[in-house]
């Protein structure tokens, strides 16, 4: 099994473990113990997808087909946009709920 067979086997996997947090998450009440718990499994979960994609565009591109590589590259671009405003909910959250933050509000 090669390189590019390899991490397509991971992908499938991690795919389904993406599929999972997902729904977890969307399916939970907001705020919920499982809401968070699903919503932080996604974007570590993507990361990975995203991580094992690269290496499957660069086993495309060795292979000789390097439209199939852009054209994979362009999908994980628009999955990062996904991630990125997941992990930047989470973030702000944390920002706004700082008790540091809360602290200064309260002297003000």
């Amino acid at each position: 099994m090669d390189l590019f067979e390899s991490a397509r086997a991971v992908h499938i996997g991690i795919g389904v473990v993406v599929l999972a947090a997902f729904w977890t998450a969307a399916l939970a009440p907001k705020g919920d113990t499982w809401h968070r718990r699903g919503g932080r499994a996604y974007v570590w979960a993507m990361a990975v997808l995203l991580a094992v994609t690269g290496v499957m565009s660069a086993g495309m591109v060795k292979a000789g087909t390097p439209l199939r590589a852009v054209f994979d590259v362009y999908v994980s671009l628009i999955s990062v946009a996904s991630v990125w405003m997941a992990w930047s909910s989470v973030r702000q959250r944390l920002l706004v709920t700082s008790p540091l933050l809360v602290r200064q509000w309260s002297l003000n």
